[in-house]
C-alpha cells in the first residue's frame, strides 16, 4: 500500500506541474509478453513458465512541456497470457494425492494505465525517446483455464485485481508513425489464494512492443 501511495503521489505531481504546450492524440496497439504472478515464495512452485503473446490496444496523448521533455498518459485494453506447471506438496488429514500438480493456461484481459515521462533526442530523420514512469493496471477478468480447478482459479480468487509499479523504455518516432519497447515493472502486493499456500504477495513483468500512428 506504502508503494502505491508513492506511485499515485508522483503520477499526481508530475500532470499537476506541467505545462502543455502541444497536444497530440495517437491510437496505439501491439504485443506483449508476459511473466505473471511472480511470488517471494510461491514462486518455488511454479516448475516451469511458457511465454504467450498477449496484445494491448488503446490510445495516447502526448503533452509537451519543454523542447526535448513530456508526459505521455495512455489508456489500454489488454490481454496477458501464460502457461504455467505448478507442482506443490500438500498435507493435511482430509488430502490422499499429497502432490498437487496443476496446469494453468492465464489469459487475462487488463485495462493498462501507464503514465510516461519522455524524454525526445531530436535527430534528421528519426527521433528518439526515452520513457519512464508510472503504471497501474485492473484485471478486468479472464478466460483462464486450470487443469485441477477448471475455469475459476484466479478470475474468482484475488481480493485485490489492482497490478501498479514502473515501466521504462524506449521508442524511435518517423513522421506520424511510432514505435516502442516498454517493460512493466510490477511491485509485489497482496492477493489472496483460495487453494494455494503463499505469502499473498505478488507482482508481473510485461514487456510491451507497441506501435502508434498521430491523429
Amino acid at each position: 500500500m506504502k508503494s502505491l501511495k508513492i506511485l499515485l503521489t508522483f503520477t499526481f505531481l508530475t500532470l499537476s506541474t506541467t505545462h502543455f504546450n502541444a497536444q497530440n492524440f495517437y491510437v496505439i496497439g501491439g504485443v506483449n509478453f508476459s511473466k505473471l504472478y511472480e511470488s517471494k515464495t510461491f514462486g518455488q512452485y511454479i516448475k516451469s513458465r511458457t511465454v504467450k503473446p498477449g496484445f494491448q490496444i488503446g490510445a495516447a496523448y502526448d503533452y509537451e512541456f519543454s523542447t526535448h521533455f513530456s508526459v505521455m498518459p495512455q489508456i489500454q485494453l489488454s490481454l496477458k497470457r501464460e502457461h504455467q506447471r505448478i507442482e506443490q506438496e500438500l498435507s493435511g488429514p482430509d488430502i490422499y494425492d499429497n502432490l498437487l500438480i496443476d496446469n494453468a493456461e492465464l489469459n487475462e484481459y487488463y485495462i493498462d494505465i501507464p503514465v510516461n515521462l519522455k524524454y525526445t533526442f531530436f535527430m534528421q530523420d528519426v527521433n528518439i525517446s526515452l520513457l519512464a514512469g508510472p503504471y497501474f493496471n485492473y484485471l478486468l477478468g479472464n478466460n483462464t483455464y486450470s487443469s485441477k480447478y477448471g475455469g475459476k482459479e484466479f478470475e474468482d480468487l484475488f481480493t485485490n485485481r489492482i497490478d501498479y509499479g514502473f515501466n521504462l523504455g524506449f521508442g524511435l518516432e518517423y513522421s506520424s508513425f511510432l514505435i516502442y519497447v516498454t517493460t512493466d515493472f510490477g511491485l509485489y502486493r497482496d492477493l489472496d489464494f483460495e487453494y494455494y499456500n503463499s505469502d499473498g504477495k505478488s507482482k508481473n513483468t510485461v514487456l510491451k512492443v507497441s506501435f502508434g500512428y498521430k491523429l
